[in-house]
């Protein structure tokens, strides 16, 4: 149930290959929920229920594949972009608001 995509590699991020990672774990848990499920859960439905059991299945995955590709793909974009933005100048954003008096004394109390 759980399909692999082609993503770049943590070293073609500048900055959020870890977010790639951390992704790859979450997958590597869910094979692993999948695994328990099909080794352990899935023995134990009763003959009389399984067709239904089966039936529900099927349309999971015939939902769910072409949805999770999709999801796949744009996360992989919208990552690819904003690795890209994460690296941008600092100079050309205005500088961030302090809550200082600029001599090491804080103005608000």
């Amino acid at each position: 149930m759980v399909a692999e995509t082609q993503t770049p590699s943590p070293a073609e991020l500048k900055r959020l290959g870890f977010v790639q990672q951390y992704a790859k774990t979450v997958a590597g848990g869910a094979a692993t929920v999948e695994q328990v499920y099909r080794e352990r859960v899935r023995p134990l439905v009763p003959k009389q229920v399984e067709p239904y059991v089966v039936r529900a299945e099927d349309t999971v995955v015939a939902y769910a594949a072409p949805a999770l590709a999709a999801a796949s793909d744009t996360a992989e974009k919208l990552l690819k972009q904003t690795d890209e933005q994460v690296g941008c100048d600092r100079q050309s954003r205005p500088p961030a608001a302090t809550h200082g008096t600029g001599d090491g004394q804080s103005s608000l109390g």
